[in-house]
């Protein structure tokens, strides 16, 4: 048993290290980043795999010929290429796809040569389809396919169909940023592509969890490992991680509850909150007919999307609230099921950064922002 006062001592430090950092961050304007003040960071296809194929192009605007390319062939083992035949095609489209089918589809990056070629399906954000990775394995069989997640997850098999594909599952958690450190050191002497880079990398640090200055990072292994009790209390934390973010998750229900009080609100929460489409609805009081619903895509609450249930909304005002949810959220996506749902991309992980966000208080408030939109939306449809 880890004695009370030694875990405090390695709170102290490292919270220490924490607020020394946000300082340094604050008078370098490390929180300065294009690509979040555009609001690209969840643009999959515009953002990250265009970035990466402008990085994996030789004739890219980057002016540094194949040198990104060559550090990833090696990195990753694709030794077919020929970089001097080499093409860089984005969202190739290869065909129609049918119910079931196992042809057709658009490939996020292929990256083609005369003597070979690979393949990124890119998953930061989206959610597998069906036959995907068959289908690109069929077009292109001789192709080395890569399975790009934001942390390295196989692949499901609504994606491969029970087929033994060959595949190569990697992360943008490890693998795409220790690639993109050896692009920063390649560019060292071109100022805006490897601060570009940077930028970039700190971009996908945000969603993947992780910190963004490797100087912060050394500094918290050197107080974990720097002594036996410092290392004992760790390990005796991470053991107890699941626990912790269970009662994270309380509060975090909690504070949904005490939003809908504050909102007029009921709220019904799904008997298995947390795995796969079990979330929680909200019916607003003038509009108890209609609930808004929050569902999580995949298990522990992530992917979560929210909307309104085709089944659930008046048949009289499905125009008119899908024309008013566009306007005021911006999103527009539809299911059999859903009339129309968005992402809830700043809660699409729920690993540290949303934990985070429970115990400052900010996921009350954002939650509050999105529910004010929704009543926006009820009350222009005049339901």
């Amino acid at each position: 048993m880890v004695d009370e006062k030694e875990l405090n001592e390695l709170f102290h430090d490292i919270l220490m290290i924490r607020e020394k950092y946000k300082i340094i961050n604050d008078l370098t304007q490390d929180r300065f980043n294009i690509f979040r003040i555009l609001r690209m960071e969840s643009d999959e296809v515009n953002t990250h795999s265009a970035f990466i194929a402008e990085l994996l192009n030789p004739n890219g605007s980057h002016n540094l010929s194949s040198a990104f390319l060559e550090e990833f062939i090696k990195m990753f083992d694709v030794h077919t290429i020929d970089i001097k035949t080499v093409k860089v095609c984005k969202e190739e489209y290869i065909g129609k796809v049918r119910n079931g089918s196992t042809e057709g589809g658009r490939i996020d990056l292929h990256i083609k040569s005369n003597t070979g070629s690979f393949i990124i399906e890119n998953k930061i954000f989206a959610e597998d389809q069906p036959n995907q990775l068959l289908r690109y394995h069929n077009a292109y069989p001789q192709a080395k396919l890569f399975y790009l997640t934001r942390n390295g997850i196989e692949p499901s098999e609504y994606s491969k169909d029970k087929s033994e594909i060959k595949f190569v599952a990697i992360s943008y958690m490890e693998d795409i940023i220790k690639w993109l450190d050896k692009c920063v050191g390649i560019a060292a002497n071109y100022p805006l592509v490897r601060e570009t880079i940077n930028q970039y990398i700190n971009l996908i640090k945000s969603p993947t969890g992780q910190t963004k200055n490797k100087d912060e990072e050394m500094d918290i292994l050197k107080i974990v490992t720097g002594s036996e009790k410092n290392t004992l209390a760790f390990l005796y934390l991470d053991s107890n991680s699941g626990k912790i973010k269970e009662a994270l998750k309380e509060k975090m229900i909690n504070e949904i509850k005490d939003l809908a009080s504050e909102l007029n609100a009921e709220v019904k929460f799904d008997k298995s909150l947390g795995k796969i489409y079990n979330g929680f609805s909200f019916r607003f009081k003038d509009f108890e007919n209609i609930p808004v619903s929050f569902e999580p895509q995949r298990n522990g609450l992530q992917d979560i999307i929210f909307g309104f249930v085709k089944n659930l909304v008046p048949v009289d005002r499905l125009n008119t609230l899908i024309v008013n949810f566009k306007k005021e959220l911006s999103q527009d996506k539809h299911t059999d099921a859903w009339l129309i749902y968005g992402n809830w991309h700043d809660y699409r992980w729920w690993d540290n950064l949303e934990y985070e966000k429970v115990i400052t208080g900010q996921f009350k408030n954002d939650l509050r922002e999105i529910l004010e939109s929704f009543k926006k939306i009820l009350v222009q449809s005049k339901l």
